[in-house]
């Protein structure tokens, strides 16, 4: 029980961080930067990153990784998609699990691969991702 218990605490602890850095922009200035809220929360992730590779990798904690995910969409990315899709109710489910889905693929893409990028590159791909899409591959 000791050990799920410091588990636990773990989680909730990191969850605390992560809803802070997500409530510290408003939703207004994250439609036109959302690297403002990224560019914090990769060096958390790179602070946190031998625990956050044990929760959200292929064995991990899918009840964590599943709080996370509702925390980006519920502190940042709802205000975000009404602003950007008025209107269009139907779509902002879909566009919200993309949105939220390429965050984590990101994420774990820079853990598995020794995080050789910084936390502001990072930052600034997956802002592109999320802005542009695929045409970010026609610059390559």
């Amino acid at each position: 029980k000791d050990t799920f218990d410091l588990l636990e605490q773990i989680e909730t602890e990191l969850m605390e961080q992560i809803n802070e850095v997500l409530t510290h922009h408003p939703a207004l200035e994250l439609v036109a930067k959302p690297s403002l809220a990224l560019s914090e929360l990769y060096p958390l992730v790179q602070e946190n990153a031998d625990i956050i590779s044990i929760l959200i990798g292929e064995n991990g904690d899918l009840h964590f990784v599943n709080r996370m995910k509702q925390a980006v969409y519920d502190k940042c990315l709802r205000d975000w998609l009404d602003i950007k899709c008025p209107g269009d109710p139907d779509s902002l489910g879909a566009y919200s699990a993309f949105i939220v889905s390429g965050c984590f693929g990101a994420v774990q893409y820079w853990l598995e691969n020794g995080m050789k990028e910084t936390p502001q590159q990072m930052a600034a791909l997956t802002e592109e991702f999320i802005l542009k899409g695929i045409r970010v591959l026609e610059q390559a």
